[in-house]
């Protein structure tokens, strides 16, 4: 392979890699509330990132095979395409031919790992956290697409995975669970209070949520000791109770 076609694969190798790490985070962060209106209103797009936040262990079989084999393929392409380009540069400045092929293969995989890291992993993976609903509904859509094309693969990888996790015991989900319990919906609104997304000064959510721990017994007073008074008090008789 010419050095231009392996610089042009090695280009596209990283667009594949950047889109699979970040379809991966956007499936596992984004929430079906965001989506579901949408998809109510007829967004299509929308309504395949549901589709796909339903079978979120497929999605992910098939995000973690993009990764692994663009991941292989830099290595493969890009590494000794870089090192090619190097090599008769320092050539020229005085590196001597098995030393300047050395040093180019040494320049050549920290740039190569150098891109991977930050063009192929942090960088779509931080745009899918900021966004996860916006980047879900236009990634969702071709990774369902090649996760029907590779069916089979995909297919046998996640059922192995998940026969590796039944044999150690762990119960494997389809869906990433978007319910929460009091003391997380309480955690959520004591957060979200604190950045200024909720208003709960006077603690109405809050008070909410532990009200419904409370019991009728706690709430009640005994007959013994209520204050009562008659119908048709006098004004004296109410301040002296």
């Amino acid at each position: 392979m010419s050095t231009p076609a392996a610089l042009t694969v090695t280009v596209l190798l990283l667009l594949g890699n950047a889109f699979f790490v970040g379809a991966e985070f956007a499936v596992t962060s984004s929430r079906r509330s965001q989506l579901e209106p949408l998809a109510e209103a007829g967004d299509s797009k929308a309504a395949t990132a549901l589709w796909a936040l339903e079978h979120v262990s497929r999605m992910l079989a098939t995000a973690q095979l993009g990764v692994t084999l663009c991941s292989t393929g830099l290595g493969v392409v890009a590494e000794p395409a870089i090192a090619h380009m190097l090599t008769p540069l320092l050539e020229k400045i005085g590196v001597g031919a098995t030393g300047a092929h050395a040093v180019a293969v040494v320049i050549a995989l920290v740039i190569v790992v150098y891109l991977h890291v930050v063009a192929g992993e942090m960088v779509p993976k931080n745009i899918s956290i900021s966004a996860p609903e916006t980047a879900v509904r236009w990634l969702a859509p071709p990774l369902v697409w090649i996760s029907r094309v590779f069916g089979p693969v995909i297919t046998a990888l996640n059922g192995f995975a998940n026969w590796v996790l039944h044999r150690m015991g762990i119960e494997t989900r389809d869906e990433v669970s978007a319910t929460f319990n009091a003391a997380e919906v309480a955690s959520i609104v004591e957060r979200s209070t604190a950045e200024g997304v909720l208003e709960d000064d006077s603690g109405l959510l809050t008070g909410a949520l532990e009200f419904s721990e409370e019991t009728a017994g706690s709430a009640m007073v005994a007959l013994e000791d209520l204050v009562t008074l008659p119908q048709g008090c006098t004004p004296e008789e109410v301040e002296r109770a």
